[in-house]
């Protein structure tokens, strides 16, 4: 499965390390939000953890 554009804007900035309230407030959205992207990207991506994610998705 292919990730959304929100979906991908938030697993790039996973990479970073920030808290779901700080992707939320960059994003302007709630918390609860971000963890549903969070969630699907997981799964979309067939991992279990932000480490998982942000090796997927370095920094530049």
């Amino acid at each position: 499965m292919r990730l959304s554009v929100r979906e991908f804007e938030i697993a790039r900035m996973i990479a970073d390390d920030p808290s779901d309230k700080e992707i939320a407030h960059r994003l302007q959205v709630e918390p609860s939000t971000v963890r549903t992207h969070i969630a699907r990207i997981f799964q979309k991506l067939g991992v279990r953890r932000r480490s998982g994610v942000a090796s997927l998705f370095p920094r530049h």
